[in-house]
């Protein structure tokens, strides 16, 4: 599946506003529900990441 521009122009938006859209899997109000910590994340969540990690460290983030 592609992303559209409007998706990916989101996404580094989200990453940009520090709100990168992570699931965590096997956590209830904060509390672990087991040994393990599984975090669910897919292509918008990586590119918001790789974002808000530029942002954090000054540097550009674009598209291209």
């Amino acid at each position: 599946m592609w992303l559209t521009e409007a998706q990916i122009d989101n996404a580094i938006a989200l990453g940009k506003a520090g709100r990168a859209p992570i699931a965590m899997a096997g956590r209830f109000l904060g509390l672990s529900k087991g040994d393990v910590d599984v975090f669910i994340d897919g292509p918008i969540s990586r590119i918001a990441s790789a974002a808000q990690q530029a942002t954090k460290q000054l540097r550009p983030f674009c598209e291209g």
